[in-house]
Formats: C-alpha cells, sequence, structure tokens
C-alpha cells in the first residue's frame, strides 16, 4: 500500500511537470483503495494477530493468504467504491462548468450504486469469512446498524438525485 501511495504522488508530480505518468497515477489510484480495505478486513478481524510471534507458520500462510479470500477483495472493491463515490461527489461540487457537473454527477450515482451492491456482496462473504463470528452474527446481528445504513443511503440517494448543485 505504501508502494502505491508514493507511486500515485510521484507519477502526479511527473505529470504535472508534463513528463507523463498517467497510467501509473490511474494503477495506483486504483490499487491503493482495494488493498486498504484488504488490509483492514485482515488486521480488523485479528486473521495477521499471532504471525511474527514465535509461529511456525510459513510466510504465504500468516501474512499473505489471510489477504487472499473472497470477503477480502470484497472489503477491497467496497473501499475503491466508496473513494470513488466521494471523489465523484466533491467534484461535482468543484466543477464550474454545467455539463461537467452533470457527468460527475451520473458519475456519483453510478459509485453510490457500486457501494450498495459491494455492501451486498460483503454481507453476503461475511459468514464464509469469519465462521467462528457465524453464531454470533446470527444471533446478535445489528439490525439497528443496518436499517439505519440503508436508510442513510437511501436518503443520499434521494437527495443526489435531482439537479441541485450549489
Amino acid at each position: 500500500m505504501l508502494i502505491g501511495i508514493v507511486l500515485r504522488g510521484s507519477a502526479f508530480v511527473f505529470q504535472s511537470y508534463g513528463g507523463g505518468g498517467g497510467r501509473v497515477f490511474a494503477t495506483a489510484s486504483l490499487v491503493t483503495p482495494v488493498l486498504l480495505g484488504m488490509w483492514r478486513w485482515s488486521r480488523g478481524v485479528g486473521c495477521c494477530g499471532g504471525a511474527g510471534r514465535g509461529s511456525v507458520e510459513p510466510f504465504y500462510q500468516a501474512y499473505i493468504a489471510p489477504w487472499l479470500t473472497p470477503f477480502g477483495f470484497a472489503v477491497g472493491l467496497f473501499a475503491l467504491a466508496c473513494f470513488a463515490f466521494l471523489a465523484a461527489v466533491y467534484l461535482t461540487l468543484e466543477a464550474r462548468d454545467a455539463a461537467l457537473q452533470e457527468d460527475f454527477r451520473h458519475r456519483a450515482i453510478a459509485a453510490g450504486g457500486a457501494v450498495f451492491a459491494m455492501a451486498v456482496i460483503g454481507l453476503a462473504l461475511f459468514p464464509q469469512a469469519r465462521p467462528s463470528m457465524t453464531g454470533w452474527w446470527r444471533l446478535r446481528r445489528p439490525r439497528r446498524l443496518e436499517r439505519s445504513g440503508a436508510c442513510g443511503g437511501a436518503a443520499i440517494a434521494w437527495r443526489g438525485s435531482p439537479r441541485r448543485v450549489r
């Protein structure tokens, strides 16, 4: 992830001075949020907790395999969709041209749909990702949190659908 941040910054500087770097910037901008989401998943649930503390697990199993799960990729793509949604919303407000605002508005709506889709996929994959937490998840499933998140997402989609840009 650190390499992606450094590549993104370096490519931005080279691009600012006319030296190219557009593909490196785009690739690093896509890979870094995905790796951030995958890292957050693996650290958040303690997948790599005992690694490096005298364990005899091979390097791949201790440090790399926990990231390469379907749920890990879903969380990474969810993070990417969230970053894309925020960027499109901010650029909608930043743009001065009406056609450009409309373009970013459509991108924000599409990215909001991607955030919703990745959230649904993540919820579907969660019981397979952590079988030890499945019993807790079924018994004490945080329904209020799910409902408030769904209502918040619906409110954002409803509020953003009309053409009301400052």
